[in-house]
């Protein structure tokens, strides 16, 4: 009975953060403040374009295990029991270190692969809520929510490539970047990596805006079905610190993960956010509607109202390829100048996994 009751308590608070009635609270890198209902499902809206920009970037060298097939990746240290930490995490028994790595990079130092393990957005404060930002990092902790990021030399000294994109967990506890072939309805190619070349000073690596945007996406447990999906724009890493051998960024405490150790930056657009459809009962509802504070609306985010009086006002403008927070708002979101998407930034920390 209790555990029912704080079920319903977490959905109406979910409803009211995201409806409108937002409360100021303290950034805590480390904690999954909630847990949030269990039956959200999410769809791409049917009326999503196929779009060349989310096309893979075949630039970027396949960070696949054969290609390093000189290296040689392992379990490392036993078992940590901190990663036990709940029911739904699958094969807890192969997570190890202080991250909980799947797989360690320190015999990859040059290659490490990693699994993003949990996100301390800051910004918008609609996806920063503390009972979003569990229901996202609970997703990564049941890995159904696999953001994958891989590292090769790159063409000069302190120079890395780097490739990064939404992944398909197997049944063996190793992971695999999509290739056009996420399911529909939407773009078949939207799940599929990016990349581009980075700085790597020491353990620290730096990204610079990805030139084409990529999506990543929550599942549900049982069923498979696609419950969120995220398409960020310009995407970078302004900062990861790896530790552990290459294995880790940041650690896992009593608490939850800490994610001082890695820093990112990104951008959802509008009318990216526009086309999908976010479906938490009683809530139906788009992304756009959701990032901007009107849950409970039904309409198109595009027309309903003007973007002026939005809750969560866009506050970054994203022309081609270029994302940039400087923009003024405004009620035609096409005008020069004017806002047209959200800045999504925060920390976040990464665990060593194997990417086939």
């Amino acid at each position: 009975m209790i555990w029912k009751c704080k079920h319903i308590y977490t959905l109406v608070t979910l409803v009211a953060l995201v409806g409108g009635c937002y409360q100021s609270h303290d950034f805590d890198p480390g904690r999954e403040d909630a847990r949030p209902p269990r039956d959200a499902r999410v769809r791409r809206d049917s009326r999503v374009r196929r779009d060349s920009r989310v096309r893979r970037d075949s630039r970027v060298p396949d960070t696949s295990t054969p290609m390093d097939a000189g290296c040689r990746r392992s379990m490392g240290a036993p078992p940590n029991p901190l990663c036990d930490f709940s029911p739904a995490v699958p094969q807890p028994e192969g997570l190890s270190g202080a991250c909980c790595y799947r797989t360690s990079n320190a015999g990859c130092t040059a290659s490490p692969q990693f699994r993003f393990a949990a996100l301390g957005l800051t910004t918008p404060r609609s996806l920063a809520s503390p009972i979003v930002r569990g229901a996202l990092n609970l997703a990564m902790d049941e890995e159904r929510f696999n953001w994958l990021l891989s590292i090769l030399a790159g063409p000069g000294p302190g120079l890395v490539s780097v490739r990064v994109g939404n992944g398909r967990r197997h049944a063996d506890a190793t992971f695999s970047f999509y290739a056009d072939d996420a399911p529909p309805p939407g773009d078949s190619g939207r799940w599929d990596p990016t990349g581009e070349v980075g700085s790597l000073t020491g353990e620290i690596l730096t990204l610079p805006a990805l030139p084409r945007p990529f999506t990543v996406a929550v599942l549900d447990s049982t069923s498979g079905v696609t419950q969120i999906e995220l398409p960020l724009s310009a995407f970078q890493v302004v900062r990861m610190r790896m530790s552990e051998g290459r294995s880790c960024v940041g650690t896992r405490g009593l608490r939850g993960y800490t994610t001082m150790d890695g820093e990112f930056e990104a951008f959802i657009r509008v009318d990216d956010a526009a086309a999908t459809r976010v479906e938490l009962p009683p809530l139906d509802t788009s992304l756009c509607n959701f990032i901007r504070g009107a849950a409970s609306a039904t309409s198109d985010c595009m027309t309903a109202s003007p973007p002026t009086t939005w809750m969560v006002l866009p506050d970054a403008r994203c022309d081609g390829a270029t994302c940039t927070s400087t923009c003024v708002s405004g009620d035609v979101l096409g005008s020069p100048g004017t806002c047209n998407a959200w800045r999504v930034a925060g920390g976040f920390a990464a665990q060593g996994v194997t990417i086939r």
